[in-house]
């Protein structure tokens, strides 16, 4: 069962599963061409393209931060009610005794929070307001890194957007994001609630992608900064099944997930995936993978590819400058190495493994 975001968009919301409890933010997609500018205006200039009404402004999502339940986080009240109560009817049903506890449950939920608006409840807000962290870096010397596509700019703190209203965005994202915590636990609650012990479950907490959060200048997703890129990945395994506490240092992806699912319901891996399974990291098992993982922006007349082996993240752009960090040295991404001789070696396998995946020129 699926509750909550999935953006599966148009009138097949179930794709494969076999309940939504509580459906998408958006169950289908609207174009209206008066609103949307054709590629080639974005592509000459996508920061200055006054057409679009798809939302307001970073500045403006900014400036408006503050206490306040939005309605991304109304809708996730919405998904998380609705996945307790199907778990209570999947275990329980007290009302009937119709439950099937012994059938084994997949249960998903979707959260669209921590999301702009950047609005969180009163108590959870205060208590970060004057704890949370707040930049003030330059945008970078980049034509995509230095900004964020359309209709977005870079925005520096106390020059473009006030600290004081930038630090109350990043006090309503962290508030946001135990928010996420308190969700979760309201699961967990239910289940431990229908007689079930979590020792028997495996259950795992991730996302989509980060906020920079004024990291850079920049604003939302959409870079391969870490801000952006790096996203939670925790696993909770029945007992006896890994060692409590081991954090994880290898490059892994989120389509490692699809493996990593097989392999926990013992079913077979299809071959010739880009997912591998993350069981034998989370045990302290030998990995015999490259550690190695992807990312891709493929939006809005961009292509952009990132590939971090190691320490080492390379990033092509189509039609702009190519970008190499070395987060043990520079875990600010702040000097690009692309130029630097003792990097030129490890430079031509990345620059391969991004042609490899059919998207780098000669």
């Amino acid at each position: 069962m699926a509750s909550g975001k999935l953006h599966h968009l148009g009138p097949d919301q179930l794709q494969g599963w076999q309940t939504r409890p509580f459906g998408d933010i958006a169950r289908g997609k609207v174009e209206n061409p008066v609103r949307k500018p054709p590629a080639s205006d974005l592509l000459a200039d996508p920061l200055n393209w006054e057409g679009s009404k798809s939302k307001w402004s970073d500045r403006k999502e900014i400036l408006r931060a503050g206490p306040g339940r939005s309605h991304s986080t109304r809708k996730d009240d919405l998904a998380t009610d609705s996945l307790q109560l199907a778990i209570e009817y999947h275990f329980l049903d007290v009302a009937y005794d119709r439950c099937n506890p012994e059938r084994p449950l997949l249960a998903y939920l979707g959260l669209h929070a921590p999301h702009y608006p950047y609005q969180a409840e009163e108590e959870l807000f205060a208590y970060y307001l004057n704890r949370v962290p707040v930049y003030d870096d330059e945008p970078a010397d980049h034509p995509f890194l230095g900004n964020s596509p359309f209709p977005r700019e870079p925005l520096m703190t106390g020059r473009d957007v006030p600290r004081r209203s930038v630090q109350r965005a990043t006090a309503a994202y962290y508030a946001m994001v135990e928010g996420v915590d308190r969700r979760l636990g309201r699961v967990l609650d239910s289940i431990e609630l229908s007689g079930q012990s979590l020792d028997d479950w495996l259950i795992i907490v991730t996302s989509d992608h980060g906020d920079m959060m004024g990291q850079h200048g920049v604003w939302e997703k959409q870079q391969f900064f870490e801000g952006s890129v790096r996203v939670p990945l925790l696993m909770r395994w029945p007992s006896g099944g890994a060692e409590s506490g081991r954090r994880v240092s290898e490059n892994v992806n989120l389509c490692d997930l699809y493996a990593t699912f097989c392999a926990a319901a013992d079913a077979e891996i299809p071959e010739g995936l880009d997912s591998r399974n993350l069981l034998p990291l989370a045990r302290g098992e030998q990995w015999n993978h490259p550690n190695r993982t992807h990312s891709f922006f493929l939006q809005q007349g961009f292509t952009n590819v990132m590939v971090k082996e190691g320490d080492l993240k390379y990033c092509w752009y189509k039609g702009m400058p190519d970008v190499l960090f070395d987060l043990a040295k520079d875990p600010d991404e702040t000097v690009n190495l692309i130029d630097d001789p003792a990097y030129a070696q490890a430079l031509v396998g990345l620059r391969a493994e991004v042609k490899r995946q059919g998207y780098a020129e000669d």
